[in-house]
């Protein structure tokens, strides 16, 4: 039997590290004969980033593929862009592994005060707006229940699954990037098909923090990174490929070719016009009140043996954040304690 569990704990932490100056100057003229001018109550005011996030969970098992969890989720859908009504059409509460449709700010200000946002007095758009706003999660002050956002019992070879994050970046424009680390690589003992399998290598109790390890499902399970263009957590036909993509996984980066990549820096930089070639310095901005989708994809192959039995992985994605303004891309280094705050997807396997 083989388990993946993706934990909740720490999933997908927007970090915004550099709040934006912005300026506004009271002027006081008062004119006499000698035609003083005076300049006062200038004011110099920190503006705001902010990134925050939304996301959608799919597993392709025995049962073929399923939605399985989502954030936000607390209606029925009838598809993917519809919540479902009943008979009095009223929505149906309840959670369904399906990502509900986000309102715009339009709609929730006709609905609160029957006029389109912009008409609003500013007393009303900020009431809007915090309302937009609470649809996404900001992570992970939100994420207080401790339960996985994926839980699968009995994964078997030849199964998969993924999740779409979806990036709201407010009040200004920043750069974005993908990162992670692992957190541990455990063997959990050799089951006896373990134990007899020539690929088996490494000491049976050995748990590791670092990448030079013989844990071999590190060396397995596939993945693809790649700009979501519709959020529907699935590799569409033009979705431009980060990391990955190919029709035989076992051609697609490992785990640990993940990890090593996510290590460096900020992680793997994101471009926002989802340009999978643009370099670090001459990518462009994620313009802020626009929605985004970063797609990660995991699989594993059929082609495995038993190597893998009961071995299990935990690691953490998540996104990094900076101001666009005065900064070119490089990005500085974020401090340890924020790199990869976000998730902590465990891979788990046992003798099937």
């Amino acid at each position: 039997m083989t388990k993946l569990t993706l934990t909740r704990r720490r999933l997908l932490a927007g970090l915004g590290t550099i709040g934006v100056a912005s300026a506004g100057a009271g002027l006081g003229t008062t004119a006499y004969f000698s035609d003083q001018e005076a300049f006062e109550n200038n004011q110099l005011t920190a503006g705001e980033f902010d990134l925050k996030m939304d996301w959608q969970v799919t597993y392709t098992g025995p049962n073929g593929f399923e939605y399985v969890t989502a954030s936000p989720d607390q209606y029925r859908n009838e598809n993917l862009d519809t919540l479902a009504r009943d008979d009095l059409f009223n929505l149906i509460s309840g959670a369904d592994g399906i990502r509900d449709p986000i309102d715009s700010r339009d709609a929730i200000a006709n609905r609160a005060f029957g006029g389109d946002y912009d008409d609003l007095t500013e007393t009303q758009a900020e009431i809007v707006e915090d309302a937009f706003r609470s649809q996404f999660a900001d992570v992970p002050q939100d994420l207080f229940e401790m339960r996985p956002v994926v839980d699968l019992d009995d994964v078997k070879p030849g199964d998969s699954g993924s999740v779409s994050f979806s990036l709201h970046l407010f009040d200004n424009p920043g750069y974005i990037w993908l990162n992670g680390r692992l957190v541990e690589a455990r063997e959990n003992g050799h089951t006896e098909p373990e134990h007899e399998d020539l690929d088996t290598v490494g000491d049976a109790n050995e748990v590791s923090t670092l990448l030079d390890n013989d844990v071999e499902l590190l060396d397995e399970i596939r993945v693809t990174v790649w700009y979501d263009a519709d959020g529907d957590a699935e590799i569409d036909t033009g979705d431009p490929i980060l990391l990955g993509g190919n029709a035989d996984p076992t051609a697609n980066p490992t785990l640990r070719d993940l990890f090593g990549l996510l290590a460096v820096g900020n992680g793997i930089p994101l471009d926002g016009a989802a340009d999978p070639q643009a370099g670090t310095v001459d990518r462009t901005c994620f313009t802020n009140s626009t929605t985004y989708y970063v797609g990660f994809r995991w699989e594993l192959p059929v082609d495995h043996a038993n190597q893998i039995q009961s071995d299990g992985v935990t690691f953490d994605l998540g996104f990094y954040a900076e101001q666009c303004r005065h900064n070119d891309g490089a990005g500085m280094t974020a401090p340890e304690n924020e790199t990869a705050t976000p998730s902590t997807p465990e891979v788990v396997t046992d003798d099937a």
